[in-house]
């Protein structure tokens, strides 16, 4: 939080900037496509760019974590063998500070669906825990990498080569029905398929989320942040050693 604050103090806008850009965007697709009939199924031109922001919010957190963490434990050095901070922490920080504008741009994500829809979706309820579960298999893969990114140092380079390919192995701009039933099964092995599917299905098809997407999302969270956390706990020394 400390770090937010000095980030954006004696800006004129504020904290308004954690999501200027993807407001920016969201207005860009929804005047774009104002102009041809989106491929989701909805007569109102509205809901495909709902239909993208569903996805973007959570890539937007998950390129952003996962650039960070090879490094996270890296940039804390001196702290970390300094003092009898909990390493295990910064990814808790890390994690709070990119999920901020994600929490915000929900938020009016929601609002935006309410407008296209003409009401809420009885499911929105099952919302915080769709984005709870998010973070807690983000939180996995962030102790799983920072502990990696020690040893090898290459790791951060790996990841940002590769982000580009994952943006579009991430159903964005499409839905795994889109695709060929051959490739559909893979598109699963993405983490982020679950979340993003299960959000689309409440804002923006007005259902409750599919039992395979809900299931899975759930699933991978304890999964993840268990194998995540036991890993950390397991090899932290080590690697604060190699430090």
């Amino acid at each position: 939080m400390g770090e937010l604050f000095s980030a954006y103090r004696g800006s004129l806008f504020g904290w308004f900037w954690l999501v200027a850009g993807p407001l920016g965007l969201l207005a860009f697709y929804s005047v774009s496509t104002a102009s041809f009939a989106p491929s989701t199924n909805k007569s109102d031109y509205l809901a495909y760019p709902l239909f993208i922001f569903c996805g973007l919010i959570y890539f937007q957190t998950f390129s952003e974590l996962l650039l960070r963490a090879p490094s996270m434990l890296a940039g804390h050095v001196q702290m970390l063998k300094k003092t009898m901070f909990p390493t295990e922490a910064l990814a808790w920080i890390a994690l709070v500070r990119s999920s901020i504008s994600t929490l915000i741009l929900l938020g009016i994500l929601v609002s935006f669906s309410i407008v296209v829809r003409g009401h809420p979706a009885p499911a929105i309820v099952l919302l915080p825990i769709i984005f709870g579960s998010f973070c807690l298999t983000m939180l996995g893969m962030v102790w799983v990498l920072s502990i990696i990114g020690v040893f090898v140092r290459d790791l951060s380079y790996l990841i940002a080569s590769i982000m580009p390919a994952l943006l579009l192995a991430t159903p964005l701009f499409y839905s795994p029905a889109d695709v060929s039933e051959g490739i559909r099964p893979l598109l699963y092995l993405n983490p982020l398929t679950f979340y993003i599917e299960a959000t689309r299905d409440i804002l923006v098809r007005g259902d409750f989320p599919s039992w395979p997407n809900l299931a899975g999302a759930l699933t991978l969270a304890v999964i993840t942040f268990r194998l995540g956390y036991g890993f950390f706990i397991y090899t932290r020394h080590r690697a604060v050693d190699a430090l």
